[in-house]
């Protein structure tokens, strides 16, 4: 009990002490007035650098994007993309030389140092070749790359165990539903619920499930992939309802063949 109570919070002390760690930088480093001045900037920047990092989360985890963005590692890619576009603005307001023109107007200053933040963070000020001919950046972009993509990872990984649960808890379902051909054919007319599912996307379903059933493998193993691939189509609401849905016809099914 306290394993998994261990497994599911601690994630969220991760998220909960990132905030409180980069609030703790910037009221050290950023004077008040800066805070009280620029309040609405601030706030305006923060959730423009919020929303690009969530684009970037969707973007890669199709099944289930909200849940990626509101996962622990998640809230923590959000709130470091926010906490840079912050500190884009306040370079705009401390650097009026610099950034006079969009300085002038909180508006316009707020909108650049949301969106372009992960821009100016990602800049490269030098590119070296090393011995074993690969490049290594030189700025701020190897510090933010080597950060994001970490964060990236745990999301990955705490998604893909939510993925494997769910997935591992259906196959005995699926294998009620008969043979392989006959679960990838439930699954597959499942899919003609969509009304706008890309017909592109139909057909590399098709030939990952031929794939599959022509692989030398263990059934449930089979099943096990193919769930993957329906999950990562149909989303957890979804699939959670079609494996309940099958649930049901095998019932119907048993019924059926009992009555004289």
């Amino acid at each position: 009990m306290q394993r998994e109570f261990r497994t599911a919070f601690a994630p969220y002390l991760w998220a909960f002490f990132a905030f409180i760690g980069i609030g703790f930088i910037f009221h050290t480093l950023v004077d008040p007035d800066f805070w009280q001045d620029w309040f609405r900037p601030v706030f305006a920047a923060g959730l423009f650098g919020g929303l690009v990092g969530a684009a970037e989360i969707v973007s890669r985890y199709r099944d289930e994007p909200i849940r990626a963005c509101y996962s622990p590692f998640g809230l923590i890619y959000l709130l470091c993309n926010a906490a840079m576009s912050v500190a884009a603005l306040y370079l705009i307001v401390r650097l009026p030389e610099s950034y006079g023109a969009i300085r002038s107007n909180r508006i316009i200053a707020a909108i650049a140092a949301g969106f372009g933040a992960s821009v100016i963070m990602r800049t490269r000020l030098a590119v070296i070749r090393t011995a074993d001919n690969k490049d290594v950046s030189i700025g701020p972009d190897i510090v933010t790359r080597l950060l994001l993509s970490v964060i990236d990872h745990k999301i990955d990984r705490y998604r893909a165990l939510r993925r494997q649960r769910l997935v591992v808890a259906t196959v005995p379902v699926m294998r009620e539903l008969g043979s392989f051909r006959d679960a990838a054919n439930y699954l597959t007319n499942s899919l003609l619920a969509f009304q706008n599912l890309d017909e592109a996307l139909r057909s590399q379903l098709t030939v990952s499930v031929e794939a599959i059933d022509h692989e030398n493998l263990p059934v449930d193993v089979k099943l096990l992939a193919m769930g993957f691939i329906f999950l990562s189509i149909c989303g957890e609401a979804q699939f959670g309802e079609v494996t309940q849905n099958a649930l049901g016809l095998i019932k119907t099914d048993t019924r059926a063949e009992l009555i004289p």
